[in-house]
Parts: C-alpha cells; structure tokens; sequence
C-alpha cells in the first residue's frame, strides 16, 4: 500500500468501501485541505438479511473518508481536523457539500467518518477516534479486511508461496482502474 502514489491511496480507499459492501464510492476532487477524500452509500437493506440488517434496514448510510498514506503515525491532531471537516459538512459548511450533494441526492442519512491510513494510529489519536465515533482503519486491518473480504482464488492467486510485491501492486493498481 505504501508504493502507491497519494491519489492511488485515495481512490484505492473508495474501492474498499465498496468491498465493505457500499453500493457507491467516489475520490472526491483533490483539494489537500485535510478533508474527505472519499465518500460511499452504504444502503444496509440491500445485504443479506440478518436479524442486525432488520434491525437498520431503512438506515443509508453516508461514509465519508480520511485518506492518509503516511509512514509516521496518525496522531490526536489529524482526527480532530477529520471531526471537524466531518462537522462542517454535515452542517453543511464544507466545498464538498455540493460535491457529494450531486452524487447523492438530499435524503435522510446516517453519516459515518471514516479514517483510513497506511500507517499507525497513536493512543491518542484511537481514544479521540473511539469517542467521536470514527471509524479507524490501518494498513495492517486493511491487509486483514482484504484477504477476509477478496474471493478466495484472488487471495491465493495473491499471496501465495511465490508472493511478488510488484505483482499485488499491479493488481491493486488494475484493481483500482477498473472500478473508477
């Protein structure tokens, strides 16, 4: 994950919400504001019926996404910027209202924030996460969602004994062409 360029991380995090089941995701425009990067519709009565599912069957779910392919570690400062860009478009205050308000028409939502990053997240920084309700996501839960949630023949193709780092990458790469 780390070879990737910044903006092939960004659109590399859209591709795994639509792993984690969103119906859509989008990269949103690049903008280095320390803002969403990324944003998915995750429409819960679509997925298999489960007594949880039945429960929020009528919720959407908005997921806005922090991007950050960092090799020093998130700390406290990053999330709290994330809760407020998160705020701030949520009240309607942030450049990227429209942008996402475009994609997703007005409706009623849930909105999640999601941090996702290359790196590691400081003990500060998970305990502000954790009480702010954002969901946290480093490059060794990414590595682990992937295998979890790719078919099995794609992750044996992957990693296996002849595992080649250039040959994940060009994967991921391709990967990331073919869904934007």
């Amino acid at each position: 994950l780390k070879d990737l360029t910044p903006n092939e991380f960004e659109h590399f995090c859209a591709y795994l919400l639509r792993l984690y089941g969103c119906s859509k995701s989008i990269k949103t425009k690049q903008s280095n504001d320390g803002g969403i990067d990324f944003y998915g519709l995750l429409n819960p009565s679509s997925h298999n019926k489960t007594p949880i599912i039945c429960l929020i069957r009528n919720i959407k779910i908005l997921i806005l996404g922090q991007a950050k392919k960092w090799n020093k570690n998130v700390d406290i400062n990053s999330i709290k910027l994330l809760t407020k860009n998160f705020e701030d478009l949520t009240r309607n205050r942030n450049e990227k209202r429209k942008e996402i308000s475009e994609n997703f028409p007005k409706e009623e939502y849930q909105y999640f924030p999601l941090f996702i990053t290359t790196s590691k997240f400081t003990k500060g920084a998970k305990k502000y996460a954790n009480m702010n309700r954002i969901i946290t996501k480093d490059g060794e839960q990414i590595i682990e969602d992937l295998i979890e949630l790719l078919p099995k023949e794609t992750i044996t193709k992957l990693f296996s004994e002849d595992f080649k780092k250039e040959k994940f990458i060009n994967w991921l790469k391709n990967e990331i062409r073919r869904e934007n």
